[in-house]
């Protein structure tokens, strides 16, 4: 645009794909669900798959495990973990079953990004699970629900990309269909022990990182998660 307005020919548009931010086991899942809007709904001109540096350990998906030892397994102990989920309601329930302001709806996380993120029933939705099933089964999606799909895709995708190196996600006792659509099931490593949670999940933090993490949450406008972590870091004066 600055160009046209200009009236000055624009040179050769050059995308940049090298993703130096997220693992390659992260990049990979948003890799497979652009495969997936691409084949059913198209990409925008913005939306391309990327590449990476480092590999990274295999999304987790937990299956047959109870909410309240999910609960004790995601203690937020580590100033770069967040939790995200789909509506407010069930973020102001989080926050006070975790004693935790870094609980974000995926809509909050966008512009944020976090070493270690938790999808917690991201696929709740039942007319979005039937959306999965279908995928997942290879039966398409109506013409009519195309929207419903862009928009889940869209969200997933948000949140998915918010990670840089650690993605578990937890639907509850049983794994929702998502995890079963051909792009994605290679992708994800399952289990139902709490010590793979415990493995994955496990993270401590220095004053000085959780200092760090308080002036990102700080500069953000996220005042609460801030405070948090000022107070993690014994900062008491912030």
């Amino acid at each position: 645009n600055r160009f046209y307005e200009r009236g000055i020919p624009a040179p050769a548009v050059h995308r940049l794909s090298l993703n130096f931010r997220s693992a390659g086991s992260i990049v990979r899942l948003s890799n497979a669900l652009l495969d997936i809007k691409a084949a059913l709904l198209g990409l925008a001109d913005t939306e391309m798959r990327e590449h990476w540096k480092y590999a990274g350990r295999p999304p987790l998906v937990l299956e047959g495990m109870r909410e309240e030892a999910v609960l004790r397994g995601i203690d937020l102990r580590g100033a770069g973990q967040a939790v995200l989920v789909r509506s407010e309601a069930e973020r102001d329930r989080l926050r006070a079953a975790l004693a935790s302001r870094r609980v974000f709806t995926i809509s909050e996380a966008k512009g944020l990004e976090f070493d270690a993120v938790f999808l917690w029933r991201y696929c709740a939705d039942p007319q979005a699970a039937g959306l999965w099933a279908a995928l997942a089964e290879g039966r398409g999606v109506e013409p009519a629900r195309a929207p419903h799909l862009r928009h889940e895709l869209a969200l997933l995708y948000v949140a998915v990309t918010r990670a840089r190196g650690t993605l578990v996600a937890w639907d509850g006792e049983t794994a929702a269909a998502l995890w079963d659509i051909g792009e994605v099931a290679p992708l994800v490593t399952r289990s139902s022990e709490e010590e793979a949670l415990a493995e994955r999940w496990q993270a401590v933090s220095t004053p000085a990182e959780w200092d760090a993490q308080g002036e990102y949450y700080l500069s953000r406008g996220h005042h609460g998660a801030a405070a948090e972590c000022f107070r993690n870091a014994g900062n008491e004066t912030s």
